[in-house]
């Protein structure tokens, strides 16, 4: 979401740190703080618009970007996540590997995720899948 905080400013750290995440992706960073309900529904109130950093890949592409070694793309659910450099896999990061170019969805969902895993593959979420 975009938000228009010029007049906000009754946040408890002031101002400056407003200013300090003007032009930036805060979503993760508010999650972080672990912000009130309170907070969470007076920051809607200055919501101007979406902003979507997704991008729409068709498979091929992601094949194509497969191919280095290094990069790491997997599908689940239609979603298209980067772990390219997530290497705290608890099963290894050549579990992951195994599924480049593969859809993961349904050994994602066979594998018991903790509640923290399914909430920390939105960090690496990029885009979704063209149909």
């Amino acid at each position: 979401m975009v938000l228009d905080l010029t007049n906000f400013n009754d946040h408890p750290g002031g101002k400056t740190i407003i200013n300090s995440y003007k032009g930036k992706e805060i979503t993760n960073a508010f999650v972080e703080k672990n912000h009130s309900n309170d907070a969470k529904e007076i920051i809607k109130r200055y919501i101007v618009g979406k902003y979507n950093r997704l991008k729409e890949f068709t498979l091929s592409e992601i094949e194509s970007i497969n191919k280095s070694e290094d990069k790491c793309y997997i599908t689940i659910a239609g979603n298209v996540y980067d772990l390219s450099n997530f290497n705290d896999h608890p099963g290894s990061k050549s579990i992951l590997m195994k599924y480049k170019n593969k859809d993961a969805t349904k050994k994602f969902k066979e594998v018991d995720h903790s509640q923290h895993a399914v909430q920390l593959k939105k960090k690496f979420l990029i885009g979704y899948l063209k149909d």
